[in-house]
């Protein structure tokens, strides 16, 4: 950490995407580029580690970490918000230079990404009024650096905090028909261009975004033992899936029909579950049997 608050002095920037940014990559970029992304991802491990610490009873160094989340996010915008931008900076521009293969020579030129933009909205660095904005900014400003597969996990998952999915996220799913077009049997590293492998879990995200936004998939309590269904067609006529649990396969139909939205749900008996939005649909079917709205909420 530097006198700034933030991290100043890290022995390399570390992987943020399989990019390239002229004659550097995002896999160990320069300070400009790296130090607001990596500033962020200790700000988010200092929130994880004090919600560990927090749940195993340790309120004294609970308060510890969660303080110095605090003292770096305050410094986070301090350094990195551009007001003539409405943006984030990826770095302090400098002239440090190094000897290390894996920390490039910094710039002195500013830099604007998808990435630390993201990320800002995503684990709460950024004020809460800036989020749609910000989020708008990354998906329609293609003169920020842009992401390649692997971190679209973080951009999906920013829309949906920023209450953007609805609009903006199966047109970002839809970027994946390319891909598996290429190559049905794996996931492709990048988008295009430049060498890169098939073999990389790390494009998966739409196995995730799909089960958990449109089926409206999602745990609210630890293992599973009670989920939240709350299913979203955007422009689909219907959607079916299935999701794996400890006690067995949550089975999710959601289809578009005449006379409104019907929902046929399978959840294994040991599974409470609740469905926020009942009223969004015409007829609900649990476990084979047509439920009332007395019955619809928790099981």
């Amino acid at each position: 950490m530097g006198e700034t608050g933030i991290i100043e002095h890290a022995p390399n920037y570390m992987f943020m995407d399989w990019v390239p940014v002229g004659k550097y990559n995002l896999h160990h970029p320069p300070k400009a580029i790296g130090q607001a992304y990596l500033t962020a991802m200790y700000y988010n491990a200092l929130l994880q580690g004090e919600q560990l610490l927090r749940l195993c009873g340790k309120e004294t160094q609970s308060s510890y970490w969660k303080q110095k989340a605090a003292q770096l996010k305050e410094a986070f915008h301090r350094n990195f918000w551009r007001e003539e931008r409405g943006l984030y900076c990826d770095g302090l521009p400098g002239n440090e230079t190094s000897d290390d293969i894996w920390l490039p020579d910094n710039l002195s030129k500013t830099f604007f990404s998808q990435h630390t933009h993201t990320l800002a909205v995503l684990y709460g660095l950024a004020p809460k009024e800036y989020h749609q904005a910000l989020m708008t900014q990354v998906i329609s400003d293609d003169t920020l650096i842009q992401a390649q597969p692997y971190f679209m996990h973080f951009v999906l998952n920013a829309l949906a905090e920023s209450g953007l999915f609805e609009k903006y996220g199966l047109e970002q799913i839809r970027c994946w028909r390319a891909l598996l077009e290429e190559c049905p049997g794996s996931l492709k590293e990048v988008w295009y261009g430049f060498d890169c492998d098939y073999s990389h879990a790390w494009s998966g995200t739409p196995t995730y975004q799909l089960p958990a936004r449109v089926l409206g998939v999602r745990p609210t309590k630890p293992g599973m033992t009670q989920i939240k269904i709350d299913p979203w067609l955007g422009d689909l006529t219907w959607a079916k899936g299935s999701v794996p649990t400890p006690y067995g396969m949550v089975k999710v139909f959601v289809e578009k029909q005449h006379d409104g939205i019907v929902l046929s749900l399978y959840v294994p008996n040991e599974i409470q579950w609740i469905l926020p939005n009942k009223e969004s649909f015409t007829c609900i079917t649990v476990n084979d049997a047509i439920v009332s709205d007395s019955c619809v909420t928790c099981q």
